[in-house]
């Protein structure tokens, strides 16, 4: 029977696969029409091929690669040896091993789970699909139902797509044609006073802003239609210069005088100002030198970036600082528009002279002025306090006697008087306050008032102004007068206690103690405060300073001009010579019975007077105090000389609030030392630093030195340094400052 062709071709393929050489000749073959096909296009990469072709591709792959398989596994067999002799364990030995079938079993349920996952999801799918499809039905109906009733109300978006749709260039041409008639006709009306109007509303209309199409018809027209906003109720130039000028003055603000105290903003650098007041006062003083229409936000935005508010670290490190209460006392008498005010003495002040004498005994000692008193800080912790008079008084020959006597005043009954008159003034001081913070609220409700006013009419806004400031000014005439007969009274009051408190059961003491008035009002006797050191040659001195001769250089004489003032606690301080006068003596000069009796009983006791300073000037200085249990351990306290601070740790006391710091150098009754800064507002948590970048050092004076302390521990894994509780607690308590 004959071979078809198919039977042809296969025996030709086994013989030329017998022979390895043909073999190999025909692969190559194969191999290089492979790439020629691929370069020509006729044969298809897999990712070149669609999804069809693509299955079918593989499809072939898996049945070559499964034939193939089976051909080299059946040729191991055929190559394998004869196997040896059947035992027990063949079965074992044949069988497939465990891991295998194990990772095929899971390889089979992993499928299986994958196959079922896909049919949820196409059921799914088939759904979300069926919705979509009712969802855009729905949207198709309704566009339809809306474009049948919207037929001639197209929009120029419409009309322009569907005109280039047309595809007849003729109907294209006629549109554009009539877009420039259009233009050049509205470029033309522009030009008349009537068409500019009508132009300009339609160039600025809806429609164009809209489809934004401003630029375009700008360009089209060639006339610009934007207007300038202008910003309302903007600040001149004329009233930014006014309060710049306002608040560089030396009495708002001061200067810093650091170098690096500067402030840059935009490349420009200015040195730093730190403001004396708060923004609301300096507002409030701004309107009243300046009759100028300005808010307080406005009056805060047009502060210039260089004058700031000062902070805890900008505070001025003056060792020299005035007392609270004369600054009160001084501000009292300005308000009385004295004349005289250039003769007031201040008290924390020197003279040249008296500067050269105390020179050495500041060095030593402390000592703090109240009046007539000396109180001398002993390095025990005691007070010495000593009161000294010479009185000059008119004899019947016409000559002056001087008298010299001493008392000796109870610490205890003076603590309690000073204590009282702090707690007044503390109280006037509250209500002076008050006063002002309603004189401020006054001030804010008349200035929005009459800015109300001055928007409806403007011709009454300077009457308006002009009833403020009258308003203003009754105020502060009406406090002034409050403040100054509050303090009047209190200082006669507190010079009346002192009168009555010493010696109540001996009317020799009681006649021997001149009240203050009449020691004010000119009956020429002169008043010396002075601490009794022993000398015989300071001795001589106060006794030859009081043979009528004045000396104008002790604290506490008359001036020229009739005026004397010795301290904060001095009664009737700015009276005149010739109203105390009036007041002691009578409106005509005479003297009073009870003064000349009172000079009767003085005069008898000026012999035991004088011995009893001989003595005291021969023995040496008297100490006469109390021990005070509110004073720190004298292991601590020892401060006799200011040498003994040096190169040791203390504290001091700046605005009330005390410090720790080093000391570094000692001056004449000054000590210079470099202080801590603190952390937080409150003193009692104990927690100071050392300052980096500029380091806190002053002068101090030996009355601002509490004590001495050990050196403070510093506070682990921090920069930060700790005082001992208890001797930090027992300083708070010391200076007034408890713990809360």
């Amino acid at each position: 029977m004959a071979l078809t062709a198919a039977e042809k071709q296969r025996r030709y393929r086994e013989r030329r696969d017998a022979d390895p050489d043909r073999r190999a000749l025909h692969r190559a073959k194969q191999r290089e029409k492979y790439l020629t096909d691929k370069k020509v296009g006729k044969r298809k990469l897999i990712k070149e091929m669609t999804v069809r072709e693509q299955r079918y591709q593989r499809r072939q792959w898996n049945n070559y690669k499964r034939k193939e398989r089976e051909r080299r596994f059946a040729q191991t067999l055929a190559l394998t040896p004869p196997s040896s002799p059947l035992s027990v364990n063949d079965d074992l030995q044949h069988q497939p091993s465990r891991q295998l079938s194990s990772s095929r079993k899971k390889i089979k349920r992993e499928k299986a789970k994958c196959y079922k996952e896909n049919e949820k999801l196409r059921v799914k799918l088939k759904i979300v699909q069926q919705r979509a499809e009712k969802y855009k039905k729905r949207w198709i109906r309704e566009k339809g139902q809306k474009e049948k009733g919207n037929k001639g109300k197209d929009t120029p978006r419409k009309k322009t797509k569907r005109v280039l749709k047309c595809g007849s260039t003729k109907t294209v041409r006629r549109t554009l044609f009539f877009h420039h008639v259009l233009i050049e006709e509205m470029r033309k009306k522009y030009n008349t006073k009537s068409g500019r109007k009508t132009v300009s509303a339609v160039a600025a209309g809806l429609l164009i802003k809209k489809y934004k199409m401003q630029s375009l018809a700008r360009k089209s027209f060639g006339k610009a239609f934007r207007v300038k906003k202008k910003k309302r109720c903007a600040p001149r130039k004329e009233t930014e210069t006014k309060v710049r000028e306002f608040l560089e003055r030396d009495d708002v603000s001061r200067m810093t005088s650091g170098k690096r105290n500067t402030i840059t903003r935009k490349k420009e650098v200015k040195q730093k100002r730190l403001l004396k007041d708060t923004m609301k006062n300096l507002f409030m003083k701004f309107k009243s030198e300046n009759k100028v229409k300005l808010s307080y936000t406005t009056f805060c935005r047009l502060r210039p970036f260089w004058i700031v508010i000062p902070k805890e670290g900008d505070r001025d490190t003056c060792a020299y600082k005035v007392d609270p209460k004369v600054e009160s006392s001084e501000n009292e008498m300005h308000y009385k528009n004295d004349e005289n005010t250039e003769s007031v003495m201040r008290v924390n002040g020197e003279t040249e002279k008296e500067k050269k004498n105390n020179e050495s005994e500041k060095n030593e000692e402390s000592v703090v002025k109240l009046g007539e008193t000396v109180y001398k800080k002993e390095k025990d912790g005691r007070f010495e306090t000593k009161m000294r008079k010479e009185d000059s008084i008119e004899s019947s020959n016409g000559e002056r006697e001087s008298k010299t006597h001493d008392n000796m005043d109870s610490v205890e009954c003076r603590t309690e008087k000073l204590n009282r008159y702090d707690q007044k003034t503390d109280n006037n001081v509250e209500r002076d306050e008050q006063t002002q913070f309603e004189k401020a609220d006054i001030r804010e409700k008349e200035i929005d008032n009459v800015e109300g006013r001055s928007r409806e009419r403007k011709e009454s806004s300077n009457e308006e102004e002009e009833k403020m400031d009258e308003k203003v000014e009754e105020v502060e005439r009406k406090e002034n007068r409050e403040r100054v007969e509050k303090i009047m009274t209190c200082l006669d009051v507190e010079s009346e206690e002192r009168l009555g408190v010493e010696n109540e059961g001996n009317e020799e003491s009681l006649g021997s103690m001149k009240s203050e008035k009449e020691f004010m009002a000119g009956t020429e006797k002169e008043h010396d405060s002075c601490k009794i050191d022993g000398g015989k040659e300071s001795y001589d001195k106060k006794e030859e300073g009081g043979d009528g001769e004045r000396r104008e250089e002790l604290n506490g004489s008359i001036d020229m001009k009739g005026y004397v003032r010795h301290d904060e606690h001095q009664s009737n301080m700015y009276q005149s010579r010739e109203i105390m006068s009036e007041k002691t003596n009578g409106r005509d000069g005479s003297i009073c019975p009870e003064k000349k009796d009172r000079k009767k009983r003085k005069s008898e006791r000026i012999k035991e007077c004088m011995e009893k300073m001989k003595l005291l000037a021969e023995q040496g200085p008297i100490e006469i105090g109390i021990e005070s249990d509110e004073l720190i351990n004298s292991k601590f306290n020892e401060i006799v000389d200011p040498k003994d601070c040096l190169q040791k740790y203390v504290v001091v006391l700046y605005d009330g609030v005390p410090y720790p710091g080093y000391v570094e150098d000692i001056g004449n009754g000054d000590v210079y030392v470099k202080c801590m800064h603190l952390i937080g507002k409150h003193s009692h948590k104990n927690c100071f630093f050392w300052p980096k970048k500029i380091q806190d050092k002053c002068w101090y004076l030996c009355e601002n030195i509490v004590t001495m302390i050990p050196e403070p521990v510093n506070i682990p894994g921090t920069s930060q340094y700790q005082v001992e509780p208890t001797l930090w607690q027992r300083i708070l308590d010391h200076v007034g400052l408890s713990s809360v």
